[in-house]
């Protein structure tokens, strides 16, 4: 059971515009390869930024259910959640990408649909 702000750490690369956005959707896959949206997050990147980085997505309280697998999804845009970025376009390279899930132990009732 995820509860509390999904953590993601990684190494970036970027150029062009000082306006890009790193957006991130955390995703609960099951074995049927439907997804359902659990969390999601944003990050403001700077003109020419590199380095490591370290972000939180929203916090959720989420019960992946047995054979269910978290995926995240790294994006330039997620709109029309969040305007897109302005002008001039930008690069980005994302590597050593590490996601933290802060977990409690589920409920004996267990998980229903992947919903907790």
């Amino acid at each position: 059971t995820l509860l509390g702000l999904p953590t993601v750490n990684a190494t970036i690369s970027t150029s062009g515009s000082p306006y890009g956005q790193l957006n991130s959707r955390l995703w609960d896959v099951g074995p049927d390869g439907k997804q359902m949206l659990v969390s999601r997050g944003a990050y403001r990147l700077t003109e020419n930024q590199s380095g490591k980085i370290t972000f939180q997505l929203y916090g959720n309280g989420w019960c992946f259910a047995p054979g269910h697998r978290p995926k995240l999804e790294l994006l330039g845009k997620d709109e029309p959640y969040l305007r897109p970025s302005n002008p001039p376009p930008f690069n980005v390279q994302v590597s050593d990408v590490r996601v933290r899930l802060p977990t409690a132990e589920a409920k004996a009732r267990g998980c229903i649909s992947g919903r907790g």
